[in-house]
């Protein structure tokens, strides 16, 4: 269960990083995204993850 979340948020992750680099979100929808997926998908790591300005 831990690692299909894990997978999860990397590939949540992976598409959102894919909408930066393409210039159709901006780096603050970005970060909301990520501070999205880690509330949703809960990922073992998610605590020592850098904190999201």
């Amino acid at each position: 269960m831990e690692f299909q979340q894990d997978y999860d948020y990397f590939m949540a992750q992976e598409a959102a990083s894919m909408l930066l680099s393409a210039g159709l979100i901006s780096l603050v929808e970005f970060n909301k995204l990520t501070q999205i997926n880690r509330n949703t998908f809960s990922p073992m790591l998610a605590e020592i993850m850098p904190k999201i300005t």
